[in-house]
Parts: structure tokens; sequence; C-alpha cells
């Protein structure tokens, strides 16, 4: 079990190659388990606040939400579309967590590509914009350029692509998200649109 509990710290701790381990607290180790919504820093905050798309997010730092991570570090944070107004708010926002972890954190976003994409769909942001998933021919560029700019707004992690099989009509959650029916291929395009996101770290 304690062989378990250090693989998974070191895995979830992989992008703070600085900071060993050994060095951390048993509050900073468990911190690293969780990768949060900003949102839940902000204690003034309900839970239908923090959790409904159509509820306003917090797209800056405050006093509350600072304090907050200082006695509960968590490992990252995971922007939503309703914590994005532009380019310039959104670096700032993103360099603002980071500087406020002693452990450099987990910056997640969804940008698959296509319709879950906070940035790319944004009205307020010019990068390259695809109709779907799977209407990409070339994953590897996709991946690639998606990869660029995410990094470029500092993020180092995309829950993307997805890797189900689109072998349900009914199923509109997955459709166009996938990359096809095919195993085989989808297989393929998901290792092709990874590699092009590992491009840009």
């Amino acid at each position: 079990m304690k062989k378990l509990f250090a693989l998974i710290m070191l895995l979830s701790c992989a992008v703070c190659e600085a900071h060993e381990l050994d060095n951390m607290t048993l509050r900073e180790k468990v911190g690293q388990l969780f990768v949060i919504r900003p949102d839940q820093l902000d204690t003034r905050l309900t839970d239908d606040e923090i959790h409904k798309s159509s509820a306003p997010g917090v797209k800056s730092l405050n006093k509350t939400m600072t304090a907050t991570l200082k006695e509960y570090p968590a490992g990252g944070f995971a922007i939503f579309g309703k914590n994005i107004a532009d380019p310039k708010q959104l670096r700032k926002f993103v360099n603002d967590l980071k500087k406020s972890c002693a452990i450099l954190p987990i910056m997640a976003i969804d940008e698959e590509g296509g319709r879950i994409s906070r940035i790319a769909n944004h009205k307020n942001f010019r990068v390259r914009k695809f109709a779907s998933v799977q209407a990409m021919t070339n994953a590897h560029e996709a991946g690639s350029i998606i990869g660029a700019y995410l990094r470029d707004y500092g993020f180092n992690m995309d829950f993307a692509p997805v890797a189900d099989i689109n072998t349900n009509p009914d199923n509109i959650v997955i459709g166009d998200r996938a990359f096809g029916s095919d195993p085989a291929e989808v297989s393929r395009k998901v290792g092709e649109f990874l590699d092009g996101l590992h491009q840009h770290g």
C-alpha cells in the first residue's frame, strides 16, 4: 500500500520535477491528489454557483481563495469556460494560481477540438478551430496546434483526446467527439493527437 501511494504521488507530481516527494508535508502529498475547480477555493460560493455552467465563474484570484489554497494546497486546477474572459485575463489567472502554490500545480482544461473546446469556442480568442474531432484529417497536427496554444496560456494538461469509439448513434454525449467508429483507427488517431500535445509539453 505504501509503494502504491508513493507511485500515485510521483505520477501526480510529475509536473513538479524540482520538488521531491520526501520534502513534501503530508498535507501537500494529499493535496497533490486533487485537481479542483478554482471556484472551489472561494468559500463564499454555494455548490450550485461552483458547478453550474450557467453561473458566473471566478476569473481572478482573490484573498479568500489565496487563504483557502494555503490551508488546502490542491495539486491542480481545471479551468472551465466560465473562468475565461479573454487572453489577458486567462494568462494572468493561470499565472496567479501557479504563483500561489508551493508546488507547481497541474493546470488543466477541456480542449478536445470541436464542440468541447473552452478556448477555441470562446468569442474572444483567435486560435485555430476544428469543426469536430471526427472531422480531423490529421490528428497529430491538430494535437500540436492545440498543444501550442494551451502551452502559451500556461496549461500543462489537456483532458483530451476522447478515446471512445463512436458505435452508438443514439449516444449524443460522444458522437463526433470521437475520432470514428473503427477501434484501430481511433487508437491510431488518439496516439497521434497525444504525440502532438506532447510536442509542446
